[in-house]
């Protein structure tokens, strides 16, 4: 059997650091309703976004782990 007739993983299973989630997919991701998430981004809290149109925003992959990152905090 060839590399190209075995069965493809979703694309949602595939990362890559410089691969754009969209603010539905960063929510979900991040176990956020969208409102929440739609004011995180707005008060400059969230990770960076990238400008996708006039109206659309999306967060790289390594730009989340970076937020993530930062959110961590000792329970001591």
């Amino acid at each position: 059997m060839s590399t190209s007739d075995q069965p493809q993983p979703p694309l949602a299973s595939v990362s890559s650091p410089n691969r754009v989630l969209t603010l539905r997919q960063w929510a979900e991701l991040n176990s956020l309703g969208y409102r929440t998430a739609q004011r995180i981004i707005a008060s400059g809290n969230g990770p960076k976004v990238v400008q996708l149109g006039d109206r659309r925003i999306g967060i790289t992959e390594a730009h989340n782990r970076e937020w993530l990152a930062s959110r961590v905090r000792d329970r001591g």
